[in-house]
């Protein structure tokens, strides 16, 4: 895994990354249990944070599930790092060969975590 600043998905008004953008190579399969993954961040009580895998081509989010958060960490648990589930909107020869592509491969996938203020 490494971290790399230079990649910034572009977000609605309002929502800001937190930290680097992780890469995270997987030439392997899934997991026998889950994987976690804390992330040191600094995030106030009126702020919502969340993990997302980051698709660069299309400028894609698309969630991974927190297990917890206290005011200096957040961790995300899953049973893979793979590109192959990511659900991609669309249905352009671009997008389908985008998913034929990336269908039966583990390798690098992008996570970013992303903040914005609680609203009531």
């Amino acid at each position: 895994m490494i971290a790399d600043s230079t990649i910034k998905p572009t977000l609605p008004t309002d929502f800001v990354q937190v930290g680097p953008t992780l890469v995270i190579n997987n030439g392997q399969d899934y997991a026998d249990n889950l994987v976690t993954l804390t992330m040191p961040l600094s995030v106030t009580d009126d702020e919502a944070v969340m993990p997302f895998y980051y698709d660069q081509a299309g400028n894609q989010l698309e969630p991974i599930t927190m297990v917890e958060r206290t005011s200096s960490t957040a961790t995300l648990s899953t049973r893979h790092f793979t590109r192959d589930l990511m659900a991609l909107p669309g249905n352009t020869p671009a997008v389908s060969a985008l998913r034929s592509a990336m269908a039966s491969s583990f390798g690098s996938v992008k996570v970013v975590w992303i903040k914005t203020s609680k609203r009531s």
